[in-house]
């Protein structure tokens, strides 16, 4: 089926997949606005948190309460891009998921909450700190981007997240909460009608605001190595390398190739570096950001194999830069990203994020049909264009271990 689509004129857009087979409805908030529009740096993030300690109409223990009465457990996530809210319940709670979703879009932002939330995100920055490979990601992020807005930590930093103030938080609600910055969006079972008058009425105090236009500023990929010392079992090794932004008609192609090298079952990085023992993981991905893409690698190994394991990476991303992949390998991966995308489709939540994701970032709704025509379509040509078009042959890389 087609999806649904209309602009509230308050501004709202409302975006919904049905899908007749299932048996629950999934709904998120998504704001076009994330890390990138940080000025103090974590501000999306700890606003995020914030959401959920309580609104106009009901404090942190009545929101749980509220949600867990309908058997719903609501989630959120930050990314430097955009911010999600989601929940799942039956669809005779369509209603009251809109009602609790956007109601969280004012929250109360109480001075003693700020200072609970503050000491939570210190010690989720601490856990990260105690995590060699996520050491080794933002390292890489930071040397790769430089003073590009995606190298910095979405969560922030010890010292910017001490200092983020009630009004560093209100200030950015005020600016990236408004209707104009707001998408709803929804699959599963719904009543659509109902669905348009829950939103206007939901969301009719919530201020209109502006739309967020991410900052667009000028970027050159940087290569090379960083190694940094650090007393662990094993080694991490993270790289970047340049891809393609979100729309480009090679995104889904280098999507694919990403995962012919770096998947965590019989990929290129798999036989050259996991199978005989030589590293315990290694994976590769691709992500296209608004205005450029990425090709993002992880490797962890014993310190013994440190130098092998980069050695044999580098090997493999030259061949796959130079020779390209395999016609063979094209339809394995086309097959096992096909019945992924069935197993998402049995479920509305596991939907629902792709969904929204791909209208977020492409301003296109695609039934999934249209996604699965998208995908074999692919060809061959594609895919090792997009590999000759890389910068995959001089990646930066982050060696995090003893040496």
């Amino acid at each position: 089926m087609k999806p649904l689509q209309a602009v509230l004129p308050n501004g709202l857009e409302i975006i919904a997949q049905p899908m007749p087979a299932a048996r629950s409805t999934a709904v998120a908030v998504l704001l076009r606005s994330g890390a990138r529009a940080d000025v103090q740096l974590g501000t999306a993030h700890f606003l995020e948190h914030m959401l959920f300690k309580g609104a106009a109409n009901f404090s942190a223990l009545e929101l749980s309460q509220a949600f867990d009465a309908i058997g719903a457990h609501a989630n959120a996530f930050t990314s430097h891009e955009n911010t999600t809210y989601t929940a799942a319940a039956l669809p005779k709670q369509q209603s009251r998921l809109t009602e609790l979703l956007l109601g969280m879009m004012q929250p109360k932002l109480n001075p003693t909450d700020i200072e609970l939330e503050r000491n939570v995100i210190l010690e989720e920055i601490e856990l990260y700190r105690d995590d060699p490979m996520s050491i080794a990601l933002e390292s890489s992020a930071a040397h790769y981007f430089q003073h590009h807005p995606l190298g910095r930590p979405v969560i922030g930093t010890k010292q910017t997240v001490s200092s983020i103030s009630q009004a560093d938080l209100q200030t950015f609600l005020t600016t990236q909460y408004g209707t104009a910055n707001m998408v709803m969006a929804v699959c599963g079972i719904f009543d659509w009608q109902r669905l348009l008058e829950d939103v206007a009425q939901f969301s009719e105090n919530i201020v209109r605001g502006a739309r967020t236009q991410p900052s667009f500023p000028s970027f050159t990929p940087k290569s090379g190595l960083q190694i940094i010392h650090h007393d662990s079992a094993h080694t991490q090794i993270s790289f970047i390398a340049s891809g393609f932004a979100a729309g480009h008609p090679l995104e889904l192609p280098a999507a694919i190739a990403a995962r012919i090298i770096g998947d965590s079952e019989n990929s290129r990085f798999a036989w050259a570096l996991v199978n005989d023992g030589t590293a315990l993981a290694a994976g590769l991905e691709h992500e296209g950001h608004s205005d450029i893409g990425a090709f993002y690698g992880s490797i962890e190994c014993p310190n013994e194999h440190a130098q092998t394991s980069l050695e044999r990476v580098q090997a493999a991303l030259q061949q796959v830069k130079t020779k390209g992949i395999s016609a063979a390998e094209l339809e394995r991966m086309k097959r096992k990203l096909e019945v992924g995308i069935a197993l998402r489709l049995e479920t509305p939540s596991a939907w629902l994020g792709a969904f929204a994701e791909d209208y977020l970032m492409q301003n296109d709704l695609r039934p999934p049909a249209v996604v699965l025509e998208e995908l074999r379509a692919v060809s061959l040509e594609q895919v090792n264009a997009a590999l000759e078009m890389s910068g995959l042959e001089n990646p930066l890389f982050v060696v995090l271990g003893e040496s």
